[in-house]
C-alpha cells in the first residue's frame, strides 16, 4: 500500500502532470521549443551556422562571459514568456494553485522539466564545442556559469515583479474581510481520493497530488472544494491581468530597442534575439488564445490576412529601397520594348568600345611593367556568406604574395555572388587605397580581414525590433529619405568594419576603373520578377545584356540581363550607395530584405547566387564579347575561381524512399540549384575551349574541403567561429589547392 501511494504521488505530481499537459494541449508551443532545441543541439540549421550562434555567441566583437550572460537572459525571457502563456491558458486546470501563496511562482517551479532539459542539453553541447575549439576548462566553466547567471537574473527580476503585484487567495480574504476556511491537515488518508486537487467548479481540472515548493520540497495538495469558486476565479483573473501587463510591457521595451540601432551596445547576440523573437510569438499566441479561446485559430488566420493587407497598402507597408536611388521621380519603365532599346546595337557597340578602352589602358600598364602580351585574369568568387568572403580575400592575398604583388594588377574583371563579392570588393578597395598612398604596401592583417567579421548580430536585432514593430524609422542618405530595417543594419555594421570605405556612390569607382587602376567589378543580383540578372557596374554594360550575336542580328536571342546604369539613368543610378549594391548581391532570403527598385513595374532583387553563384556566367559572357581583342592583345585568359563548397560532392541515395518522402522527391531538384549551375557552367566553359586555342584559355579552381574527421562543418553564414576562420584559411594549404597555385605559377611565369 505504501509503495502504491508513493507511485501515485509521483505519477500525479505537478511537474509530471504539467509535462504531460504540454503534449496534449500545447502542441504549437511545444513545436517552438522543439525548433529552438534542435538548433541549439545542432540537429537543424548546421549548414547555415545556426548552432554556432548558441555555442559561440558574440557581443561587441567578443565571445565571452558577457555574451553568454546575455544569451542566458534571453533564454530566461523566453522561458518566462512561455510560463506566463501556459499559466494564462492552463491555470484553471489546476484550481489548487489559487489556494497557495505565490501561485505563479509555484507554477513556474513545477513547470521546470522542459527548460531544464534544454539547459542541460545546451550546456553539454557548449562543453563539447569548447573542447573541440581548444578552450580551457576555466573558459568553458565561465561561459556556462555566465549563461546560468543571466538566466537567474531574469528569474529574480520576474519573481520580484510578481511578488509585488500578484495576489493570492489570502490577499482576497483580507480584502473581503473573510475568515480563512477550516483547512484540513496536510496529511492525507492512506487511500488518496480520486479527485485530489480538484474543485467542482472546475470540471476540466487535472488530478494532482503533490507539488514542489520554492525550496524544491514536495508538498501534498489539499482539497479546494471548501473554497468559494468565485474567490478562486478572482485569484486567477487578477494573476492573468498581471501576466498580460507584463507581456505587453516586454513588447514595448523590445520595440524601443530599435531606436538605438546605431549604438553597438544594443546589437544583441543573435542567439539572444532568437529567444526574444520566440518569446514575442509565444506572448502573442497566448494573448490571442486567452481572449478568443476556441476561436483562436480562425482569429490568427484573420489577423494574418489583415496584417498582409496592411503591409501591402496600409500604415505597415514597408519596402526596402536601394539607398542613393531617387524614388520620387518618374519610375523607369521595365518592359520588353525598353529592354530592347537599352541593348540596341548602337548602345552595345558604344559600351563595348568604352570598355575596350579600359582594356587598352590595362594593356598599356602591363607593357610598362614588362609584359608585352600578358595573360588576362578574370577572378570569380562564389557565394557562401563569410566563408566565401574570407576565402576570396585569402586567395587574393596568397596569390599576390606568390607573385610579389603582381597578381591583382593582372585582373581585368571581378565577378561573383554574395559573400565572395564582399571579399573581392574589399580587397580591391585596399589595393586602390595603397595606390593613393592611404595605406602602406603591407596591409595589417586585422584590416585585411575587416570585411569578413561577423555581421549577424545587427541583422537579428533589427528583425526583432524595427522590422517587427517599427518598420518606418526614417533616415537620410544623399538628401533622400529611406527607412531603417535589417538591410540598413547590415550596411551600418559592414561600413563600420571597413572604415566607411563603401559608404560612397557607385560612381566613385568610375574613373579608377577607366584608367585600369583597379579591376572592373560587376555586381549581378537576380531579378525576382522574371529571373534576369541585373548588371551593376560603375560603367555602362549593355553588351552584357544578351549574347554578342544580337549586335549583328538584333532580337535573335532573348535578353537575359539588364544594364543597371542605363535602366536607371534618370533615377540617379550613379549615386547608388556601393554598400547597397553589395548587399543587393548578397540578399539571402529572409536574412536580408529583397530590394525594390524605382521602375514600373517595380523590380525586386535578391541574391546573385540564384542565377550565377560562381560568377562564371558573367565571366564567360565578358570573354565572349571581347574574344577578338583578347586573341589579338593577350597571351590568353586565366579564369580563377574560388569556390566555397566542394566540387566533389557525396551522391545521396534515393533507395528505400517512403510514400510520403516520394511525394517531395520531385521538389528536391529545386534545392540543387548551385549544382545545376555548376553543370551549366562546365558546359559553357567547354564552349570557350572550342572558341579559343587550348593554350589561350585556362581555368583554375580553388575549393574548400571540410576536414572529414571534424563533425561540425564550416557553415554558410554571416557568423564564423575562431576555428571556422582557421579552417578556411588553412584550406589553401590542401594538396588540391597547392596544385592550383603551381598551375597558376606555371601559366603566368611563361609570359
Amino acid at each position: 500500500m505504501y509503495m502504491r501511494i508513493k507511485l501515485h504521488r509521483f505519477i500525479y505530481s505537478f511537474p509530471l502532470q504539467l509535462f504531460a499537459m504540454h503534449f496534449r494541449s500545447d502542441l504549437l508551443l511545444l513545436a517552438l521549443w522543439s525548433i529552438i532545441f534542435s538548433i541549439a543541439v545542432g540537429k537543424i540549421g548546421g549548414k547555415y551556422g545556426l548552432p554556432y550562434l548558441f555555442w559561440a555567441p558574440e557581443y561587441l566583437g567578443e565571445v565571452n562571459g558577457l555574451s553568454f550572460a546575455l544569451v542566458g537572459f534571453g533564454f530566461g525571457v523566453f522561458a518566462a514568456s512561455w510560463n506566463l502563456t501556459v499559466y494564462l491558458l492552463s491555470a484553471y486546470r489546476f484550481p489548487f494553485l489559487a489556494s497557495l501563496r505565490r501561485p505563479f511562482a509555484k507554477f513556474a517551479i513545477n513547470n521546470f522539466i522542459l527548460p531544464a532539459i534544454f539547459v542541460i542539453a545546451y550546456l553539454a553541447m557548449h562543453i563539447r564545442f569548447g573542447i573541440q575549439e581548444g578552450l580551457s576548462a576555466n573558459a568553458i566553466a565561465t561561459d556556462c556559469l555566465s549563461f546560468l547567471f543571466g538566466l537567474m537574473s531574469l528569474i529574480t527580476f520576474i519573481s520580484f515583479y510578481f511578488y509585488q503585484t500578484n495576489k493570492d487567495i489570502f490577499s482576497f480574504l483580507k480584502i473581503y474581510k473573510m475568515p480563512p476556511p477550516d483547512l484540513q491537515s496536510d496529511s492525507p488518508p492512506a487511500d488518496i481520493p480520486e479527485e485530489a486537487g480538484k474543485h467542482q467548479a472546475f470540471p476540466r481540472s487535472w488530478r494532482v497530488e503533490t507539488y514542489l515548493t520554492e525550496t524544491l520540497r514536495p508538498r501534498l495538495v489539499r482539497s479546494v472544494a471548501h473554497y468559494d469558486a468565485q474567490l478562486l476565479q478572482s485569484v486567477f483573473k487578477q494573476n492573468h491581468i498581471n501576466m498580460l501587463i507584463a507581456q505587453f510591457f516586454s513588447l514595448i521595451v523590445l520595440a524601443g530597442l530599435g531606436s538605438f540601432m546605431e549604438n553597438p551596445y544594443f546589437r544583441l547576440p543573435a542567439a539572444m534575439t532568437i529567444f526574444l523573437l520566440a518569446s514575442v510569438f509565444t506572448a502573442l499566441f497566448g494573448a490571442i488564445s486567452y481572449w478568443f479561446h476556441r476561436w483562436r485559430f480562425p482569429v490568427l488566420i484573420l489577423l494574418l490576412v489583415l496584417l498582409n493587407s496592411l503591409s501591402r497598402h496600409g500604415p505597415l507597408h514597408h519596402e526596402n529601397h536601394a539607398y542613393g536611388l531617387n524614388y520620387q521621380t518618374k519610375p523607369a519603365p521595365y518592359t520588353h520594348q525598353r529592354l530592347q532599346a537599352l541593348c540596341s546595337p548602337q548602345n552595345m557597340l558604344a559600351d563595348k568600345l568604352a570598355t575596350q578602352n579600359i582594356l587598352e589602358n590595362w594593356l598599356l600598364r602591363r607593357k610598362v611593367a614588362g609584359n608585352e602580351k600578358p595573360h588576362m585574369i578574370i577572378f570569380c568568387a562564389s557565394g557562401g556568406g563569410l566563408k566565401a568572403d574570407l576565402m576570396a580575400i585569402e586567395a587574393l592575398r596568397r596569390a599576390d604574395s606568390l607573385f610579389q604583388g603582381n597578381f591583382t594588377p593582372q585582373i581585368v574583371l571581378m565577378a561573383g555572388a554574395s559573400g565572395g563579392m564582399l571579399g573581392m570588393a574589399w580587397y580591391r578597395e585596399l589595393q586602390w587605397q595603397k595606390q593613393k598612398g592611404l595605406l602602406p604596401s603591407e596591409t595589417d592583417e586585422k584590416l585585411l580581414y575587416a570585411a569578413a567579421q561577423n555581421l549577424i548580430n545587427p541583422i537579428t536585432t533589427s528583425i526583432v525590433t524595427t522590422d517587427l514593430f517599427l518598420p518606418r524609422i526614417p533616415f537620410t542618405y544623399d538628401d533622400k529619405t529611406y527607412y531603417k530595417d535589417r538591410g540598413y543594419a547590415f550596411e551600418m555594421q559592414f561600413n563600420e568594419y571597413t572604415g566607411k570605405a563603401f559608404d560612397k556612390p557607385l560612381n566613385a569607382y568610375r574613373e579608377a576603373e577607366q584608367k585600369a587602376l583597379i579591376p572592373l567589378l560587376f555586381i549581378t543580383p537576380s531579378i525576382v520578377n522574371d529571373g534576369r540578372r541585373l548588371i551593376i557596374s560603375a560603367q555602362k554594360t549593355s553588351y552584357m545584356m544578351t549574347a554578342p550575336i544580337n549586335m549583328t542580328k538584333p532580337g535573335l536571342l532573348d535578353i537575359d540581363a539588364v544594364d543597371f546604369q542605363r535602366l536607371f539613368e534618370n533615377q540617379d543610378a550613379k549615386h547608388l550607395r556601393f554598400s547597397t549594391a553589395l548587399r543587393m548581391n548578397a540578399t539571402f532570403p529572409y536574412i536580408l530584405p529583397n530590394v525594390l527598385l524605382p521602375s514600373s513595374p517595380k523590380i525586386e532583387t535578391m541574391d546573385a547566387g540564384f542565377r550565377d553563384n560562381y560568377g562564371l556566367k558573367t565571366a564567360i559572357r565578358f570573354i565572349h564579347v571581347f574574344k577578338d581583342w583578347i586573341l589579338k592583345n593577350t597571351a590568353g585568359v586565366v579564369i580563377v575561381q574560388v569556390q566555397s563548397d566542394n566540387a566533389q560532392r557525396e551522391i545521396p541515395s534515393s533507395a528505400n524512399t517512403g510514400i510520403v518522402e516520394g511525394l517531395f522527391n520531385p521538389l528536391g531538384l529545386a534545392t540543387q540549384i548551385t549544382h545545376l549551375q555548376s553543370y551549366e557552367h562546365d558546359m559553357n566553359l567547354g564552349f570557350l575551349y572550342e572558341l579559343f586555342p587550348p593554350e589561350k584559355i585556362h581555368f583554375i579552381r580553388f575549393i574548400y574541403q571540410d576536414d572529414q574527421k571534424q563533425k561540425d562543418k564550416t557553415p554558410i553564414s554571416f557568423h564564423l567561429t575562431r576555428r571556422n576562420r582557421q579552417d578556411i584559411r588553412s584550406a589553401f594549404d590542401l594538396p588540391i589547392n597547392q596544385k592550383s597555385f603551381k598551375r597558376l605559377q606555371a601559366i603566368l611565369l611563361k609570359q
